[in-house]
């Protein structure tokens, strides 16, 4: 890759996020997939990305931790970019697969994530309080949140 000339000396306007999201809808059920599958899978989204010349990884509503995991490190050999991991919590605040958002930073923040974040979910509360269990920002890792306006309620009028 590399930018042309034209890019040389210009202060860039944005910085583009390449969006990387979970390989199964959790809401299916969860099969297992063959790990050299998901990475291969990983690996084409990324590449992809790079070659569409994003500034930073951003990988997002994940909800079970091997898989997040998995995306981190594909992440960090394909690129020497940002990552942002962003987790989807239920409402129980917990991941499908039952890790907690203070079990998730931990191992983020092992796997070499730059920032921890929150999205989607039970919505504005519930991705707060979620954002809040994992920790404060350190001087190496960021939080970010990102919440939606929560699940679909039915309102009798």
């Amino acid at each position: 890759g590399g930018h042309g000339g034209a890019e040389q000396g210009r202060r860039r306007e944005a910085l583009v996020a390449g969006s990387i999201g979970p390989l199964v809808n959790p809401s299916h059920g969860r099969e297992r997939i063959d790990p050299a599958e998901v990475r291969g899978a990983l690996r084409e989204q990324l590449d992809g990305l790079l070659e569409g010349g994003v500034d930073l990884f951003m990988i997002e509503t994940f909800s079970i931790l091997d898989d997040v995991l998995a995306a981190v490190a594909e992440a960090r050999r394909a690129a020497d970019l940002p990552i942002v991991a962003s987790l989807t919590f239920g409402e129980e605040l917990v991941l499908l697969d039952g890790t907690t958002p203070e079990q998730a930073a931990a191992a983020l923040t092992a796997a070499g994530a730059d920032v921890i974040g929150v999205n989607c979910g039970a919505g504005p509360a519930a991705c707060l309080e979620a954002l809040v269990r994992s920790g404060p920002a350190t001087g190496s890792v960021g939080r970010s949140i990102l919440p939606n306006a929560g699940l679909p309620q039915r309102i009798a009028v």
